[in-house]
């Protein structure tokens, strides 16, 4: 499993997952039955296989701390061996895509919290005391085992692992006290993280105040008092109409965290018609509305193109480009801020939303208004304050790949003996 030989380490043994571990009921509960709020004892939790895909940051879990769904249902009564215990781990069985497939979280700090396994979980727990409490959260995550569960994996749209094929994946695991040493070291590096992602959170959290008050104009910067105008948006922009006449491949999609991004390297796939001539072409610094809304875009994301100097969207997007009347910069976070939603909610029509797309007509998108300062100047200042705090939040995401890094290589190798922990560690 570690190589070609097979070779495994002196001390250590190799075991299948159904012999280490036993497999514990799930309760498939769907979302409207269930309820995001803080555990009490009177409740019963339930982990959804979606959670684990997105909510859950770590991957080890306090009972105590994390806010878990609630099970509605008042007359449910799981039997008490189905009930979490400390140190078992919870495995989504389901995932759209391969890099999901069975990614796991261990479960901590019960105490008497009442919690079971979820729609499209498998609970497992060690009877054997093969594993520690705490190293049971990296096997999963071990870059062997990883190959093993998408080698594994069935599906088309939505792939899944079958218990019988989870039960044959050999593990190689070292002695307890090994894995223990080895919880310690990658302890270091999660903790570093755990408090990097802590600066970013509060510089995003200073990011947005800052954003709130400058770019509404209820904070001043000094040695600006001009009174702000009223705008409209054909004022300062104007309407892109360019088609892929070049046959450009670069196929962009909006994404809420990186903006304007190739639809390849964010879907992993083409998801986009195989005729690109009637696509609209895109250069540096033109922006693009998505009439699609979405999870923190109730009204469409409105993103400018900043990572490519061109790129192709499809027409149902409306694009268009800053004139010089107006800072480029400033008026990217007007977007950003969510400040021109309330004019597209002004046009919208709600019996759209069921077709997935907002109805705007694009002369009503235009003559949306913005408040911006009267002058460039200030406009440039407060562009230039928030940019600042952009630099500073990417500075720190820079640093916190680069320890997602050195952990990931440390697990890849420690987990699999490669790279052995010094017996006084």
């Amino acid at each position: 499993m570690l190589n070609k030989q097979k070779q495994i380490p002196g001390g250590w043994k190799e075991i299948k997952v159904g012999e280490a571990f036993e497999f514990l009921r799930t309760y498939a509960f769907s979302r409207s039955n269930l309820t995001n709020q803080k555990l009490n004892r009177d409740s019963i939790g339930n982990i959804h296989y979606g959670d684990i895909h997105s909510t859950y940051k770590s991957t080890k879990i306090s009972l105590e701390e994390q806010v878990i769904p609630i099970i509605n249902n008042k007359d449910f009564a799981p039997g008490e061996e189905d009930l979490l215990k400390d140190g078992d781990i919870v495995m989504a069985d389901a995932s759209e895509d391969y890099d999901g497939i069975g990614i796991a979280i261990s479960i901590h700090q019960t105490q008497k919290n009442k919690v079971v396994g979820g729609l499209h979980t498998y609970v497992l727990r060690d009877n054997l005391g093969v594993t520690s409490e705490y190293f049971r959260q990296y096997i999963f995550r071990n870059l062997h085992v990883r190959k093993e569960l998408k080698k594994k994996a069935t599906g088309v749209s939505v792939l899944g692992i079958s218990k019988n094929n989870l039960f044959k994946i050999k593990l190689v695991l070292p002695p307890l006290s090994e894995q223990n040493s080895i919880v310690k070291v990658l302890e270091t590096w999660d903790s570093y993280l755990e408090k990097l992602e802590e600066k970013i959170e509060i510089k995003k959290k200073i990011k947005k105040g800052l954003m709130q008050q400058l770019l509404t104009g209820r904070k001043r910067l000094k040695g600006f008092n001009r009174k702000w105008q009223e705008i409209t948006l054909k004022e300062v922009t104007e309407r892109v109409k360019r088609k892929n006449t070049e046959n450009n491949q670069n196929i962009l999609t909006i994404s809420a965290q990186m903006g304007l991004i190739n639809q390849l390297a964010f879907f992993n796939k083409k998801v986009s018609a195989n005729n690109l001539q009637n696509y609209t072409l895109l250069h540096s610094d033109d922006f693009v509305y998505n009439k699609s809304y979405s999870k923190g875009y109730p009204m469409g994301a409105i993103k400018r193109l900043k990572f490519y100097n061109k790129g192709v969207v499809s027409s149902l997007y409306i694009a268009f480009v800053a004139k010089n009347n107006i800072n480029l910069q400033f008026l990217d976070y007007c977007f950003d801020c969510g400040l021109y939603n309330n004019q597209i909610a002004r046009f919208a029509q709600e019996g759209a939303r069921n077709h997935g797309l907002l109805n705007i007509a694009i002369n009503d998108f235009f003559n949306g208004h913005l408040n911006v300062p009267s002058g460039i100047k200030e406009q440039t200042a407060i562009a230039n304050i928030l940019t600042t705090a952009d630099e500073e939040i990417e500075i720190l995401n820079k640093q916190k790949e680069k320890i997602e890094d050195q952990k990931k290589y440390l697990l890849n190798n420690l987990i699999t003996g490669k790279i052995r922990v010094p017996k006084n560690e």
